[in-house]
């Protein structure tokens, strides 16, 4: 049976689109647990940042950080097989999370911004501008998830009256929840 090199042409770019697809759908449940750990640390977060005092939610924030910072660690060295070094492990969680950190204290402290609702709004919009841009490289279901917690950070922060806006603050931990199970169907 002769093909036509037409034929094997159409075949090997449906086996690449396959493949980048099937690559796609692993990063997806790959990142779940990640996104699914921060909706969880978000949600503690946000809860004890409106029943505590600043300096108790301070202490709080941290101690989840560092956690989930571990627990990224941890999840990443299994998903490697053992085989992810601790240096790379340091880079690909403590870094990241201390730039995001510094990033968002650098913009507080240039804006003179003394809000918590409003530092919370700001990195969480942070956050979403990352997984906007990432959803370029990656996959459109991380623009998705940015462009969500953008959206319901923005609307829920204009629309809501301020005693109720740590609501917007945990509906976003919710959609951190609800994309890290989407992403683990993948």
């Amino acid at each position: 049976m002769d093909i036509s090199p037409q034929d094997a042409e159409q075949s090997l770019a449906a086996i690449a689109t396959a493949n980048q697809e099937s690559q796609t759908r692993r990063g997806y449940r790959k990142a779940a647990p990640y996104i699914i750990g921060w909706g969880v640390t978000w949600a503690i977060g946000y809860a004890g940042t409106s029943a505590l005092s600043p300096s108790q939610s301070n202490k709080l924030w941290l101690a989840l950080i560092l956690i989930m910072i571990c627990f990224s660690g941890v999840i990443m060295r299994w998903q490697s097989g053992h085989k992810l070094g601790w240096g790379r492990l340091v880079l690909f969680t403590v870094a990241p999370s201390a730039a995001l950190i510094l990033l968002v204290n650098l913009i507080v402290n240039i804006f003179d911004i003394h809000s918590a609702t409003t530092i919370a709004a700001l990195f969480i919009l942070i956050v979403a501008a990352a997984y906007a841009v990432t959803g370029l490289r990656y996959g459109r279901r991380y623009t998705q998830l940015g462009v969500a917690l953008a959206l319901l950070t923005a609307l829920g922060l204009w629309l809501v009256p301020p005693p109720l806006k740590i609501i917007v603050l945990l509906v976003d931990a919710a959609c951190l929840l609800l994309v890290g199970l989407w992403f683990r169907s993948a």
